[in-house]
């Protein structure tokens, strides 16, 4: 049986032809590649916290700005906007985690990810555990971390669909690279310290 392919379009930018394959909005697959950043780029972003009104006074997550999934999850949905050229202005979107009922891994992962961006935003040497970088490591509110800006790592893979996209890979600081959150809000995490005790590491 022949595959029912929908609407012929015509893209107006590129003039590339493609299917719409039933989709009421359906983008166009040159355009949207050309979008994407290349993997493995590396570049300056500036963080948006997307507010989801999840709070949890106990933990320190408060000001609405962390989310709740489905299945539980717990963490903060983020826009990152690239300010480096050539792809100052592109956007992409990744999740820090802060719990899953899964289990530590995740909200683990969340913690990490938050001390790289503050240890590059900062320039504060990852291996650093001198009392002043402690104290920068520190945070009042997860809404401190709003509207940083850091240098990341960019990974570009293929989404649902067969999309492409661009996510958070790593975040670079003067000494190696910080492993992020993994892209899913039913991936495995910690209900562990308050934002403060996250990113305070022991001297």
């Amino acid at each position: 049986m022949e595959k029912n392919l929908g609407e012929k379009i015509v893209c107006p930018k590129c003039k590339t032809k493609f299917y719409s394959m039933g989709k009421r909005k359906a983008a166009c697959p040159k355009c949207q590649k050309d979008n994407i950043i290349p993997d493995g780029s590396k570049v300056q972003v500036k963080l948006k916290i997307r507010p989801g009104g999840y709070n949890d006074f106990k933990l320190g997550w408060t000001d609405g700005m962390a989310s709740e999934g489905k299945t539980g999850a717990i963490y903060l949905n983020c826009e990152f906007s690239v300010l480096s050229p050539p792809h100052d202005g592109k956007k992409f979107f990744s999740l820090i985690g802060l719990h899953s009922p899964k289990g530590p891994w995740w909200g683990n992962k969340g913690r990490e990810l938050i001390r790289g961006i503050i240890d590059s935003s900062n320039e504060i040497d990852d291996k650093d555990r001198s009392t002043e970088a402690i104290n920068m490591r520190r945070l009042k509110s997860l809404k401190d971390i709003d509207g940083t800006i850091f240098h990341a790592k960019i990974k570009a893979l293929k989404g649902d669909g067969g999309r492409w996209k661009n996510e958070l890979d790593t975040i670079v600081v003067n000494e190696g690279v910080v492993t992020p959150s993994v892209e899913s809000a039913n991936g495995e995490g910690t209900k562990g310290a308050s934002p403060m005790e996250a990113i305070h590491t022991p001297s």
